[in-house]
């Protein structure tokens, strides 16, 4: 559980942020949200594969040990 006073301005990890825009669980505008208060997080965005980003299986494994390999 998140403490009470948690705000993701705090988050000071690299973060990866994967969303796709055809979501219909979640609002992409959440992800542009997290982009844009977490330090340095990076936003991967997919117009297409709904809530599991179905299609992009690959292209998603590829971001992540890019992004691990990075830091």
């Amino acid at each position: 559980q998140l403490p009470v006073d948690f705000a993701p301005q705090q988050i000071n990890v690299p973060t990866l942020i994967f969303h796709a825009r055809d979501d219909g669980l979640v609002n992409f505008a959440n992800a542009e949200h997290a982009v844009n208060t977490i330090p340095g997080a990076r936003l991967v965005a997919y117009d297409s594969g709904g809530h599991l980003l179905c299609g992009h299986y690959g292209d998603v494994r590829d971001e992540i040990m890019s992004f691990i390999h990075s830091h």
